[in-house]
């Protein structure tokens, strides 16, 4: 869900609560499971607080703009509220200071109220008994859009309490009394949270270490994300708040431990956190304020307003604020990351006798200046050389060898080292000479690499690839920064390597079959180096290859082998998102570009790798059918020379069908009169077509049929032909929540038309494709009887659904004649938006371009269809005032 809106402007002004606060679908609800108890009385004083609540949002808001210090902001914001709540509990608690005591925990505990942020408010009570005063504040609360909760125990019940959920227990850390009895407070804090700390504070301090490693160690997270949340993401918010509530345990379990954390002398700046925790909280407000509730997400069409707002550019160049905004976060992230690595590894780490003499029996010396325990490589002495060049990368060819992690001590100190040697290491033979070794190696390579980018390394060994840190791609699908996608490549590709349960089973088989892997890990290393430099990056990215290449002492068969795969690198799945692989002429093309199984091998494997790294959810297995359709047609020509036989009446005497099933597959492919057709049909699958259209030439008007393939399902509609049907069935399929991924046109002779759309289900609602075919048919009967018009559906599907957040990315058309010797492709590119392919199959039409194809492909926030298309005659669109009307009225629809 997107908040917000992309102008750049103050959102105090454009936001009402001005606007009366709570009327969106993010503040204001009451608690759903708390009717309102208010009188009619207090009623009125709802728009009261709400609106001195927006006049404490609006002077938080000029505390954050001119401070520039988020910690300056949420103590005022806080300051503010509690003011306000002050207030009310004199109104609504009078008389009941000595028998209940109000107090703000978590958050606002630590007085860091951000502005849409939940009121984190716990009511201590006597036993026994219980205070109207207390539900009716409640519901006030609730109704004004605080989300206070409805913890109202006695000090005692907070024992148990905080024992069943370690999230309590933490935010009583940092409690204050805001009104009422002190006496129920101190009991509170002074005998139960004492006794919880004594009985459980070791295993919520564990707890609190696991889930802090978790954040840091787990395979698919990183602080390298273009969208990143600043609360609970990778080093965010909620990982310092973990070492402030370790240490603040261990300091009341041990009150001679020192309570301020500090990094081991000289590896690192005490202050990281405290900077950083900082900066989070300036962009979390203003997060805040730009979107008009509690989203902690920075999401990119926000990234300006925020940008902009904290201070880090102006609305004359707003990619440029983005970027600072962008490198200002990763830097911190990066520091945080790098302190609390060192924090989990020796704060936390055991000290007790055993734990120390287990170290010392068990670990491994390796000589000269390495040791190795519990599969963490340490630094047992100052190497001998005082960590020049040579030694820098022994560390790495060792832990590549040991298949061991590179402990934070070690990693601080390879750090400075790479930091203070001033040769250069891209000139030093030795050093070239050992990165090939570790490349060509194989194992781990991803997880080497990325070390060797955290320390500084791989930007020295590599100047090049120095210019992709951090830096955030802007095309709108990419999931992480460019450094960090090619990292999770060569990652994904140690796990294709290993086939240690690899879900993925058929590029675990391709992969064996590569002799020399060499060339693919080097082009997954610089097949994204060229975004770095100006140009298309394929060919600069080429380039840059080559000369990598060179300086490595590679040879000329491996160098342009790597050239070829970066410059080709999206090749294939231009083709199988992009092209109707029933033509011919792509697969030959593509074989010739390819050359050798090798090459293509490699590059299919890099093709899957590439998808697979930009985000989640990105690859489906539809993706995979057609990358692997590609892969494997090709594949045949390079390896036979031919294309795949296309004898129609041999597959038929192969399949076994009778005499009077072939002749009539044969008169049915003869009715499509379409070489294309048959070649990519199975004759099984020819026989049910041809029955569908005997049904309709029976007079049934349209006939529907489904087939699923685990998470995309073909759609069969055979019918009567006429004009816009195209467009209404693919109008129709998002009417139901479907996202059409491909589709093929078919015109019969007498009349019939059989159009097969292949979808996913992608409105995320809980309804059935057996539903959603139902419902679909009913809506063709509504149609047929012209009680409903295609336009009534798709209005439906959006007063229902929404239309959803306006495309980030304007559109572009493109018409080819090239790359297919019948048809005109039209190319799309548009930001993706519900209905988009209906608007466009309808201008295709109100154009009078007749539609055999369609390809659609979807990545992230972008959308590229493909339309193969005739004129009326049945020539290509030849025409260029043609081709610019075209163009013009495509642009318009797909906006």
């Amino acid at each position: 869900m997107r908040g917000g809106s992309s102008e750049l402007h103050d959102p105090i002004r454009e936001t009402p609560a001005r606007r009366a606060l709570g009327t969106g679908p993010h503040e204001g609800a009451a608690n759903p499971e708390a009717p309102s108890l208010l009188s009619p009385s207090s009623v009125t004083l709802i728009p009261e607080l709400k609106e001195k609540l927006e006049r404490a949002r609006e002077g938080g808001l000029t505390s954050h703009r001119s401070t520039g210090s988020g910690v300056v902001a949420v103590h005022e914001y806080t300051r503010l509220v509690d003011a306000i709540l002050l207030e009310k509990c004199r109104t609504f608690l009078d008389g009941e200071q000595d028998s209940v005591a109000v107090v703000a925990t978590g958050g606002y505990g630590r007085r860091e109220l951000c502005p849409y942020s939940d009121l984190d408010l716990l009511f201590l009570v006597q036993k026994g008994k219980e205070s109207e005063g207390v539900n009716r504040l409640l519901r006030l609360l609730w109704d004004v859009g605080l989300k206070p909760g409805d913890a109202t125990r006695t000090p005692e019940e907070c024992y148990d309490w905080m024992r069943d959920d370690v999230k309590t227990a933490t935010s009583l850390l940092t409690c204050r009394l805001l009104w009422g009895s002190k006496t129920l407070y101190r009991r509170l804090t002074e005998s139960v949270v004492p006794r919880f700390v004594r009985r459980r504070g070791r295993l919520l301090v564990d707890s609190a270490v696991v889930a802090l490693r978790d954040s840091l160690e787990e395979h698919d997270r990183t602080i390298y994300v273009t969208e990143p949340h600043v609360k609970n993401g990778v080093c965010g918010l909620r990982d310092i708040q973990f070492v402030r509530w370790i240490e603040d345990l261990l300091t009341r379990r041990n009150p001679s431990r020192r309570a301020r954390y500090v990094p081991g002398p000289a590896l690192m700046d005490p202050d990281v956190l405290e900077r950083a925790y900082d900066f989070y909280l300036r962009v979390r407000c203003e997060l805040h304020y730009y979107n008009s509730w509690g989203l902690d997400v920075l999401e990119r069409d926000s990234q300006a307003a925020v940008a902009i707002n904290c201070g880090f550019g102006s609305e004359d160049d707003p990619r440029a604020a983005v970027e600072a905004l962008m490198g200002e976060y990763y830097r911190h992230s990066r520091q945080v990351y790098r302190l609390l690595r060192y924090y989990v590894e020796t704060r936390t780490r055991p000290s007790d006798v055993v734990s120390l003499a287990k170290r010392l029996l068990f670990s491994e010396s390796l000589a000269p200046f390495l040791s190795l325990y519990a599969g963490r490589l340490s630094l047992a002495s100052e190497p001998p050389n005082g960590g020049s060049t040579e030694e820098i990368l022994h560390v790495f060819r060792v832990a590549q060898k040991k298949d061991a992690l590179l402990s934070a001590s070690l990693r601080e100190s390879l750090r400075i080292w790479v930091a203070a040697c001033t040769e250069k290491f891209d000139h030093n033979a030795t050093v070239m000479r050992t990165f090939v070794k570790v490349l060509r190696d194989g194992r781990n390579v991803g997880k080497l690499l990325k070390a060797m980018r955290d320390i500084g390394l791989l930007g020295r060994i590599i100047p090049e690839f120095a210019k992709l840190d951090c830096l955030v791609s802007f095309d709108g699908h990419h999931h992480f920064t460019v450094d960090e996608h090619t990292l999770k490549t060569l990652r994904e590709l140690d796990r294709i390597a290993t086939d240690d349960g690899y879900g993925e089973i058929e590029f675990c088989k391709v992969y064996d079959e590569i002799r020399d892997p060499l060339p693919l890990r080097l082009a997954l290393l610089f097949h994204d180096i060229g975004k770095g430099f100006p140009g298309d990056h394929s060919v600069s990215g080429s380039e840059i290859a080559a000369m990598v290449c060179g300086r490595l002492g590679l040879d000329e068969e491996t160098t342009l082998t790597v050239e070829f795969l970066v410059y080709r690198h999206l090749e294939l799945f231009k083709v199988s998102e992009g092209r109707d692989l029933s033509d011919s002429g792509v697969i030959e093309t593509l074989a010739r570009l390819t050359r050798t199984p090798e090459r293509l091998k490699m590059l299919y494997v890099l093709t899957y790798i590439d998808v697979t790294s930009v985000g989640p959810g990105v690859w489906t297995r539809w993706k995979g059918a057609q990358l692997a359709e590609v892969y494997e047609k090709t594949l045949h020509v390079l390896e036979t020379g031919k294309i795949s036989d296309e004898n129609l009446e041999a597959k038929l005497r192969a399949s076994g069908f009778n005499d009077t099933e072939r002749a009539k597959i044969l008169r049915h492919c003869e009715s499509v009169n379409s070489v294309e057709y048959r070649r990519e049909n199975v004759p099984e699958r020819i026989r049910f077509h041809a029955e569908l259209a005997d049904e309709v030439s029976g007079g049934v008007p349209l006939v529907v049929e489904t087939e699923s393939f685990g998470d995309y399902h073909e759609f069969i509609f055979c019918g009567k032909d006429r004009d816009s049907l195209f467009a209404d069935l693919a109008g129709l399929l998002y009417s139901e929540g479907f996202d059409v991924l491909g589709a093929r046109v078919h015109s019969l002779s007498g009349g019939v038309a059989l159009d097969l759309f292949y979808v996913e289900i992608a409105d995320g609602v809980r309804v059935g494709l057996d539903l959603r075919l139902e419902r679909i048919r009913s809506k063709i009967d509504r149609l047929n009887d012209k009680t409903v018009v295609i336009a009534d559906v798709i209005r439906e599907r959006a007063r229902s659904f929404g239309a959803g957040p306006a495309p980030l990315y304007g559109p572009r058309v493109v018409v080819d004649n090239q790359s297919s010797e019948r048809y005109t492709i039209i190319e799309v590119h548009a930001g993706d938006r519900p209905g988009l392919l209906f608007d466009l199959a309808l201008a295709l039409k109100q154009l009078g371009l007749d539609t055999r194809r369609a390809k659609v492909s979807t990545f992230g926030e972008r959308a590229r269809d493909s339309f193969y298309v005739l004129e009326e005659d049945g020539g290509k669109v030849d025409n260029p005032a043609r081709q610019l009307e075209i163009e013009q009225s495509l642009l318009r629809s797909a906006k």
